[in-house]
């Protein structure tokens, strides 16, 4: 849309000092909330602006595509039985491949933090992290004798090659531990 406004007022010139044609304040106005107008509905993108800025664009006229609202979808964290330490993790790379690192928040059945390991792993795919800080989860936890333990991870791939015995080469023999 911005385009459109640029190549107007650039047009509206060139015709000013090429042309000899006389401009006035109304008709580049004009001109301007015109190829606005036009512009707007041919845009593929949404809007992100603020609701200022929405006013604006509402009193010129201009047709415009608000962003859709998020999906918000309800997620439960529950404590595990007594006995059982829960293991929630979450993996990230900046990239695929791209920097990368994984958390892990160890609580027991009252809810109690008991430990929240972090590591950065460098680069790395997504699913590359994901699959490390189970990996890690359960080595950290064999380590501090905590021997039934619950380990949620958000990666549906992790868990089903964990699942599925299929996890990446590199970690194999770690698993093996």
């Amino acid at each position: 849309m911005s385009l459109a406004v640029i190549c107007f007022i650039w047009n509206s010139r060139n015709k000013i000092i090429h042309e000899e044609r006389s401009a006035t304040f109304s008709t580049a106005k004009q001109g301007t909330l015109t190829h606005i107008k036009e512009a707007a509905p041919k845009s593929k993108g949404v809007m992100k602006n603020n609701v200022q800025d929405l006013r604006i664009i509402s009193k010129l006229g201009v047709i415009f595509k608000p962003r859709k609202p998020p999906d918000i979808k309800a997620c439960f964290w529950e404590l595990p039985v007594e006995g059982i330490i829960k293991a929630n993790t979450d993996g990230a790379s900046r990239g695929n491949p791209g920097r990368a690192g994984y958390g892990i928040m160890f609580r027991d059945y009252t809810g109690s933090v008991m430990e929240v390991p972090t590591k950065n792993i460098r680069t790395a795919t997504s699913f590359m992290a994901d699959c490390t800080e189970i990996l890690a989860a359960a080595e950290r936890a064999y380590h501090k004798g905590w021997h039934i333990l619950l380990i949620e991870s958000d990666s549906k791939a992790a868990v089903d090659s964990f699942n599925h015995s299929c996890m990446p080469r590199q970690l194999e023999p770690k698993w093996r531990f």
